[in-house]
């Protein structure tokens, strides 16, 4: 927990910089009260899955996400604050968003046998996130979609459990750290 409160505070202290020393040319973009649909992925990972987000506020957004690779998923849901000067490159408008959410992942369930011995193993967890990225206009393209690149760092418990039909049961938790890098799509309406 440590970790996770030292890389929010470091990450605040960048982007506050970042978004403080870039010279504003108008406002940007709004997103208060628009409702968006799109795509996201996981580069280190390798998850991808569909995402919904909803803006009640200027600088609040709920996200909501599924990813999946072959047979892993994960459900999430997360919190945003986008902080409100935008920093430009060229005329598309891109404002900083740092954000906490919530992850359930769901490991492939593996059974086999032979001669009258069956096993199974499941995994699952749950654990929080902490990630901060750029929100991009791609207003070269259409003023409603958006692309997302962001850093993000999983804290998890994720637990193995195994059985076999001779009443052998066994689990392990391991404590699953990790950073990725995000990237998404989303088209707002």
């Amino acid at each position: 927990m440590k970790k996770v409160i030292l890389l929010c505070g470091l990450c605040l202290f960048y982007l506050g910089f970042m978004t403080n020393s870039c010279e504003a040319q108008t406002d940007g973009f709004s997103l208060q009260s628009r409702f968006g649909v799109g795509m996201t992925t996981s580069v280190i990972n390798f998850g991808i899955g569909p995402s919904v987000e909803f803006w009640p506020t200027e600088n609040i957004g709920i996200l909501g996400s599924f990813t999946s690779l072959f047979d892993y998923t994960s459900y999430g849901g997360r919190v945003d604050y986008l902080f409100s000067q935008p920093i430009y490159a060229g005329s598309s408008p891109n404002k900083v968003y740092i954000g906490v959410g919530y992850v359930i992942m769901q490991g492939p369930e593996q059974s086999g046998g032979a001669y009258g011995y069956t096993w199974k193993v499941e995994q699952e967890g749950s654990g929080i996130e902490a990630h901060a990225g750029i929100l991009h206009q791609a207003n070269y393209l259409t003023d409603k979609l958006f692309f997302r690149g962001e850093f993000i760092y999983y804290a998890f418990d994720l637990e193995t459990k195994g059985s076999s039909n001779f009443g052998y049961e066994t689990s392990v938790d391991l404590d699953w750290n990790t950073f990725t890098i995000g990237l998404g799509v989303h088209y707002l309406f």
